[in-house]
């Protein structure tokens, strides 16, 4: 197999190494075509609307930097917390000595915002307090951000509106004056009232007011610039939670804008420049907001683990009712076959690396996929192994495996017994052992766990035996009860007799 230039370079980040063995990408690039970065840009489908407000038949796509309007470290490839809640992701955070709040609160390289990807407006400028610190060029923090009005650091996109109908627009919001970006959501303004010295300025929510967006997923406003009503991100917001960690694996609830607008507590209306902090949730619906409602429901007293991808915990249930799978709630047979492979290194040494090979096969020659094998045991049979494997079926109902499940085991049988069938091209399959008689068992019928299987013809033998002991020693028991009854008889006889003849010859 040689490397191929047109693979390596399908993103256009890579190319083949020197050894034609593999592909070598541009820096903060990786996988196995250069695909992907961890600074690759957010995509969020927009409808396509009319002028009246309704879908048209096409969509679009807009795209936003992976860290907003702050700097992005592609060298980063996990976003978590440490234990000391000090987030570790892509996006830059510094302590900057212009900055006075930067120790207080997650901040981004650029002060302006906050969160785990810099999405969320702050008030830097309102941190300010002297007009040469608002209106200094030093390093651009406040370059054509910042303007000094009445003793106050502003934001300058704001600001420059003077009364109440030019800042927030017209009734209703609907047309709500904000600024597009191709960096950032849209910002908008609101107006301050501070008796003769009211004033227009920039909609914020920094200060770590906002709850966070669980397992990596970002924050993204319910009506951005394309609804006929946008409204700030700190004003009506939710985390998108088709963007979390492992997103195609794990099973976090991807609520609708229909579901999310029931959570908004009554009485919350966002034109009233109220930011929309947990207080205005109904009681139940913060996790639906920040994604971490789990939508596995978990079967049989099994629990799900937490990265909501299976119900881990007390299952799979090796007692009756006898279930597996992802929700604890799937019969499953179990199968067994031997392979020419050391016990010690499939099972302790390289297991990482055998499980996933052998689910492979088994999934690849049971025209079926791995969410419906699972390995059970591997027990050493000298130097080969005896694998069990479990194969679970998309029900509940015991009574209708029987069907499905008989021509996958006869098939499973007869494919295994011959090694130059599919059971044998797989890269662990390939060492199957085809003259060891594949097993098939039924929890709830018949014990399948090896470690407590009993051998019947064992168990017959010896049981035959102990019965041939028992009535040998019977016997011999009774013979022996015999003889001395026998004994203790004539004794009695013979005493009567030797009486009887005393007796005569003294009466002669």
């Amino acid at each position: 197999v040689h490397c191929s230039e047109n693979n390596c370079n399908s993103a256009g980040h890579g190319r083949c190494n020197d050894e034609g063995t593999g592909c070598e990408c541009d820096e903060g690039w990786y996988g196995e075509s250069c695909e992907h970065s961890a600074c690759i840009d957010w995509s969020f489908a927009q409808c396509d609307r009319d002028e009246n407000g309704n879908c048209g038949s096409l969509g679009f796509t807009e795209y936003k930097p992976k860290c907003f309007g702050a700097s992005c470290d592609s060298s980063i490839l996990s976003f978590n917390y440490t234990v000391d809640d000090e987030l570790i992701n892509q996006c830059l955070y510094a302590v900057n000595d212009f900055d006075s709040g930067a120790s207080d609160v997650h901040n981004c390289d650029n002060p302006h915002f906050e969160g785990d990807y810099c999405e969320i407006p702050r008030d830097f400028c309102g941190t300010l307090t002297s007009e040469s610190a608002c209106v200094d060029n030093t390093d651009n923090i406040t370059l054509g951000e910042c303007e000094w009005f009445a003793g106050k650091c502003v934001y300058a996109e704001c600001a420059q509106f003077q009364s109440q109908g030019d800042c927030e627009g017209g009734s209703g919001n609907d047309t709500a004056v904000f600024f597009s970006s191709d960096a950032t959501y849209a910002m908008f303004c609101q107006w301050i009232e501070d008796g003769s010295n009211s004033y227009c300025n920039r909609v914020t929510c920094g200060g770590d007011v906002l709850p966070h967006c669980a397992n990596g997923a970002v924050r993204r406003p319910i009506y951005d610039r394309f609804t006929p009503m946008p409204v700030s991100i700190c004003e009506l917001w939710y985390c998108d939670c088709s963007t979390v960690q492992e997103a195609t694996t794990s099973f976090w609830q991807v609520p609708t804008t229909a579901e999310l607008l029931q959570g908004v507590a009554d009485g919350y209306y966002s034109g009233e420049d109220v930011l929309f902090t947990a207080d205005y949730m109904k009681p139940g619906y913060l996790d639906l907001f920040t994604c971490n409602a789990c939508s596995l429901e978990c079967g049989n007293g099994a629990l799900v683990d937490d990265k909501c991808q299976n119900c881990d915990e007390e299952c799979p249930l090796e007692v009756d009712p006898f279930r597996s799978g992802k929700e604890c709630n799937q019969v499953f047979w179990v199968g067994s076959f031997r392979l020419n492979v050391d016990a010690q290194v499939a099972f302790i040494d390289r297991y990482d690396e055998f499980e996933p090979l052998v689910l492979l096969d088994l999934a690849y020659f049971l025209s079926t996929d791995t969410e419906h094998v699972s390995l059970w045991q591997v027990k050493p049979d000298g130097d080969e192994s005896i694998v069990y494997f479990r194969y679970l079926f998309d029900t509940d109902f015991a009574n209708q495996t029987q069907i499905i499940g008989g021509d996958v085991m006869a098939y499973a049988r007869e494919e295994l017994a011959d090694d130059t069938s599919t059971s044998a091209r797989g890269f662990i399959m390939q060492y199957v052992d085809s003259e060891y008689a594949y097993q098939i068992c039924v929890p709830g019928m018949e014990e399948c766990d090896p470690t407590k299987q009993i051998d019947i013809i064992s168990l017959f033998l010896k049981c035959a035996l102990y019965a041939f002991v028992a009535e040998v020693v019977a016997i011999i028991v009774y013979q022996l009860s015999c003889c001395c009854y026998r004994k203790r008889k004539q004794h009695k006889k013979d005493e009567v007799e030797m009486a009887t003849v005393h007796s005569a010859r003294y009466s002669v």
